[in-house]
């Protein structure tokens, strides 16, 4: 299995765009059962977007461009400049590459060696093929 990314924020430093690769089927399953079941971070805000900073376009995650945003408003920029008020921090941050690295190789993959791992991968395999339809049967 592998993870790759397409680059850096420009505000957060965060990985764009996230991919999760499969070798072959087994690491299909284990990561659809993984996901399933549990926790993982959420990679939909490592998306990335184009924002103008000054006269060039820059990648940027979800969250970096919402502050962006936030951060060019009319009173953003008076209360900055007047009373010297700091910028507002992100809210809900991307996850970072640490984060990433500790989920893919620390906890993905210990899950995979476990024993019980096998067990759960195959009752999610019935269940999938039962909801598709596909008149297997599986004992």
């Amino acid at each position: 299995m592998q993870i790759k990314w397409k680059g850096c924020c420009h505000g957060c430093g965060a990985p764009l765009d996230i991919q999760l690769i499969a070798h072959d089927t087994r690491e299909l399953l284990a990561l659809a059962t993984y996901i399933e079941y549990y926790d993982y971070p959420d990679f939909y805000k490592n998306r990335s977007i184009f924002k103008f900073c000054g006269s060039k376009a820059r990648r940027v995650c979800i969250p970096c461009y919402h502050n962006l945003k936030i951060s060019r408003s009319y009173n953003t920029i008076k209360n900055r400049e007047l009373i010297g008020h700091k910028p507002a921090k992100l809210r809900d941050p991307s996850p970072t590459k640490d984060v990433i690295k500790k989920w893919f190789f620390d906890d993905l993959e210990n899950w995979t060696h476990r024993g019980d791992s096998d067990m759960l991968m195959a009752m999610n395999l019935k269940i999938m093929i039962n909801s598709l339809g596909l008149g297997i049967k599986m004992i």
